[in-house]
This record gives structure tokens, sequence and C-alpha cells, in this order.
């Protein structure tokens, strides 16, 4: 970040945490509290960090996807397109996985941008994002009711 690489710092927290964007809006930052930098002057405000850097995303950057023809060959079904469904499906694509997420909302890209709101995230949060994981492979079906 102090040497402006900021699409390299990007990809390197997308490597732990695929909605970077969304995080750096609903975080309730308590590890501010306790910050060993406080007993200097302030804390380091970790998540006014993440999100400049996240806004300075410019277009959206896709991880890298290691093909592994094993592991291409394994179907993995997910339960649901939420938050929690989509982040698994994002690290399993990056295994090389097939992989297949299924959501009872007939809309995904709507579905997740209305529970993202539920938990207070509504700026820059666009479907744009969501779909980074749909062109990492996943494919996402809608309005299935599964049990």
């Amino acid at each position: 970040m102090a040497e402006k690489r900021y699409a390299e710092a990007l990809r390197l927290h997308r490597e732990r945490n695929p909605f970077a964007a969304v995080c750096s809006r609903v975080c309730f930052h308590t590890c501010e509290d306790k910050c060993r930098r406080t007993t200097l002057d302030a804390p380091v405000s970790i998540r006014g960090i993440k999100r400049f850097m996240v806004d300075q995303e410019v277009t959206i950057q896709l991880p890298e996807v290691r093909e592994n023809d094993q592991n291409a060959k394994r179907k993995i079904a997910i339960i649901g397109a939420g938050p929690a469904g989509l982040s698994c499906a994002y690290f399993l694509a990056r295994l090389g996985y097939g992989r297949r997420c299924s959501s009872r909302n007939n809309d995904r890209v709507e579905c997740l941008s209305k529970r993202f709101q539920l938990i207070g995230c509504r700026a820059r949060s666009s479907p744009a994002r969501f779909r980074m994981i749909e062109h990492m492979g996943v494919e996402i079906f809608t309005g299935i009711d599964v049990g």
C-alpha cells in the first residue's frame, strides 16, 4: 500500500477473502480496539486501508485458478449462493474443482446484493464484483429449492 501497488495488494488480500469490497464496509473492526499501535498514537485503521485499496480497483481482477485434472473430475454441489456458498465456490474454483452452486432465489446477483444490504453494505458492491466468481468457472443455478 505504501508503495501504491494497490492492484497487487488487493490480489494478495483476495487470496483469503473473495469479498474484500463488501467486508471493507461491513467489518466492525474490533481488531483496532486491541491494536498495539494505540500505545504510541492511534490504532492502524485496517478497515479504512482495505476500503481504500478496494476503491482503487478499476477493473475486477480474476484470481489465479490452478488447473488440476484430478480435481476437475470431481463435482461438488454447494447448497446456497449467499456469501458463504459463493466463498466456498471461489476457493474450490481456485483449486481446480468442478463446482456448482444452487440458490432458491431466481436472480443470483440480486439475491446476493440484497443479503449484503441486509448487513449494511450498500456502496460499490456492484454485481460485477459478484460475477467475478462466475468468470472463474463456477456455475450458479437459480430457482432450486433443496431439502
